[in-house]
């Protein structure tokens, strides 16, 4: 027995290996994703190095953390919120902010001292890379360490990146992430569409200086980034195929479908106190991790309150930094919330959310309807997506009343179809062969066990531009058709001329006798 105990330990060491998880952007949001991957490939032996600005700092796990926090000063700098409002419908000049934010972040987190020596030593090594692939300066961790990477995004990837990694693209079958519509669009949006993704495909091949940056912390010969994302090995992608409805490649793996929710836990006793004593039950109420309350307009936040204080229910509103004034009784505000274990409680009647991808699974999962009022980024998309299957009501923040703020809270709640309809769709969600860890832990292991999946390599990004796009068989194809066009007519004016002589000979030659 023994002797078994010591073999399949021996074999657990022999298939551990050395794992870095590079995640930069800091938001909570996008790190809490990816938080179930880590704990799970540390469960199973694996050895963990994360880059993460929000660590968990959990001392039982086999997990090492670098803590990347100070990241958020420059967020907070570069008012990435605010810029996401205003420059919504400047796409271009939009795009190149995000990039040179997502630089200067990037060069900033590079800079952090453990990180410096992490790169630094020449005895360290890693068996993968798993990296945040909206930021592909840090794609440069898995050339440094000689090794394979998986990308992962916390939602939807933007047209663009779709594109370089071979996936299909159809401009009006799927409009991109930041385009809040999809389903059968009106001219004007096909229009608009086809004009956003042809302008992002530029764009795309724009070079800023990433590669300095990348030269600057990993130094010289280091190949272009563009090549490097080519390399990727998987694509974790945190959507759910039960609603990510588009054409995906060999490499692509959907693994939302609540991935990132936690086991229940008890509330708080103050909360539990609160929670079970509304007699008419409770609306949660959050802006997520990005839109701070705080910086809502003083305007829009006396709507709410105006709102709340018409309302027979008791208000949970996690309210970031400075609370409001003028707070109605049955309005409680707290500056955290355990919000997965809220939206389970029994008393929770409706959400009121940006339209966060993890908010909604939650609200979903919790079959708590939802009334969305989208911000920033792909919030529109992500509430248009999941109000149109019915989850809850759409509202347009620009176009807010206090009249219809509250009928949409008493259409959600007084209405069972919307309560009905989170059963229904989350039960659809969760008819799948395997959960999205599941998956993203087996491909994880698949890539370590290969050392990359080269065979999973989508031929297409081998294609040139005009072998893709069929543009030199169409162009040879209308060249026959030209050829053939030309020869026919050509041939017919012979036969015509042909024709017209002989007829002329013959009338010559009847006048003539």
């Amino acid at each position: 027995m023994k002797l078994l105990v010591i073999i399949s330990t021996l074999v657990g060491l022999c298939e551990s290996a050395r794992i870095l998880g590079v995640v930069p952007t800091p938001s909570f949001s996008h790190q809490v994703a990816f938080r179930p991957l880590w704990r799970e490939l540390a469960k199973r032996g694996h050895d963990l190095v994360v880059i993460t600005t929000d660590p968990e700092n959990d001392p039982t796990l086999n997990l090492t953390e670098i803590d990347i926090s100070s990241a958020y000063e420059l967020w907070a700098e570069a008012e990435i919120v605010r810029l996401l409002e205003e420059l919504k419908y400047q796409p271009l000049k939009l795009s190149n902010h995000i990039k040179w934010v997502s630089f200067q972040v990037c060069d900033h987190e590079l800079g952090n001292p453990k990180i410096q020596a992490l790169l630094k030593n020449e005895s360290e090594y890693f068996d993968l890379v798993i990296v945040e692939f909206l930021h592909p300066i840090m794609l440069a961790f898995a050339e440094r360490f000689h090794c394979p990477h998986i990308g992962v995004a916390s939602m939807e990837l933007p047209t663009f990146l779709h594109n370089i990694i071979g996936n299909p693209v159809h401009p009006i079958a799927h409009p991109d992430v930041m385009l809040p519509f999809e389903g059968e669009l009106t001219f004007f949006q096909r229009v608009m569409s086809c004009v956003f993704n042809f302008m992002m495909y530029l764009n795309s091949f724009i070079p800023m200086e990433e590669d300095q940056i990348v030269e600057r912390h990993f130094g010289k010969n280091m190949p272009p980034i563009r090549d490097m994302m080519l390399k990727f090995s998987m694509m974790f992608v945190n959507v759910d195929p039960a609603f990510n409805l588009r054409p995906l490649g060999p490499a692509f793996v959907s693994i939302g479908g609540g991935t990132h929710l936690g086991s229940a836990k008890p509330l708080p006793k103050n909360l539990q106190e609160y929670m079970d004593g509304a007699e008419y039950g409770v609306i949660y109420f959050s802006l997520g991790t990005n839109v701070k309350s705080s910086l809502v307009p003083p305007e829009m936040q006396k709507l709410f309150l105006d709102t709340f204080k018409e309302l027979p229910y008791r208000i949970l509103w996690k309210f970031d930094e400075h609370n409001p004034q003028d707070v109605p009784a049955n309005v409680k505000i707290m500056n955290w919330v355990p919000q997965q274990d809220i939206l389970r409680h029994s008393k929770v009647k409706a959400f009121i959310t940006q339209g966060g991808l993890q908010s909604l699974e939650e609200a979903m999962f919790s079959h708590v309807p939802v009334i969305g009022i989208p911000f920033i980024y792909d919030q529109e998309k992500n509430v248009h997506k999941m109000m149109t299957r019915g989850l809850g009501i759409e509202l347009d923040k620009n176009k807010l009343t206090k009249e219809s703020f509250k009928a949409a809270i008493l259409e959600v709640i007084n209405n069972p179809r919307y309560k009905e309809k989170a059963v229904e769709l989350a039960k659809l969600s969760r008819d799948q062969p395997m959960t999205g860890l599941e998956k993203a832990v087996w491909w994880t292991e698949y890539v370590l066990r290969h050392r990359g999946a080269p065979n999973f390599r989508n031929p297409v990004l081998d294609m040139p531009f005009y072998q893709y796009y069929l543009i030199d068989v169409i162009g040879f194809l209308i060249g026959l058709i030209i050829i053939f066009w030309f020869t026919c007519v050509k041939i017919v004016s012979s036969f015509r001329y042909i024709f017209v002589s002989c007829l002329h000979f013959s009338t010559v030659k009847r006048k003539i006798q």
